[in-house]
């Protein structure tokens, strides 16, 4: 096991995900986001630290503080969550995407790693219905480059509704 440490003025750390060549990902928090469970700063961690702020890598005056960084993949592109005026999004260190997911329109094959979190409901459509995270894939699986990962958060009670759409069974 290796300590990590913190980012300055912060009390506690968490790894969430840690690539093939060491890097590592997480959120480095003070004792009062620490208590109440929210991340405050997404790092980056590697070659025996110290950590990197992630929040020190984009425009500083974006509107978006990078809070989580829950996954990496081996190019070190980096995927997590941001909170502007206490709204949730996802971010990508290389390019953040702020916005309405069906909003955004990416070109093909840009993303190494994207996560996705939808809406978890049928849409009510003229001919049928589909479930939003049917609607949210066929939206944003092109964005992926070839290798990418896609991270698409269903919860465990979402489940079976979505492995009934035949578009969706795995």
């Amino acid at each position: 096991m290796i300590d990590l440490g913190t980012l300055p003025e912060d009390s506690s750390s968490n790894a969430y995900y840690v690539n093939s060549r060491g890097q590592v990902v997480g959120t480095s928090e003070d004792r009062q986001h620490m208590l109440i469970g929210v991340g405050e700063h997404a790092f980056l961690w590697e070659d025996n630290g110290p950590m990197v702020d992630l929040n020190t890598l984009i425009p500083a005056d974006s509107s978006l503080q990078l809070t989580y960084a829950v996954a990496i993949n081996d190019r070190g592109e980096i995927a997590g969550f941001g909170v502007p005026s206490r709204r949730t999004t996802a971010a990508v260190v290389d390019e953040i995407i702020h916005g309405d997911c069906l909003n955004v329109h990416c070109p093909v094959e840009s993303c190494g790693l994207a996560f996705l979190n939808p809406p978890y409901d049928w849409t009510a459509g003229e001919i049928r219905s589909e479930r939003t995270e049917r609607v949210f894939l066929a939206h944003t699986y092109r964005w992926l480059k070839t290798g990418g990962v896609l991270v698409l958060v269903v919860p465990a009670v979402h489940v079976r509704e979505c492995g009934e759409d035949p578009c969706l069974a795995v």
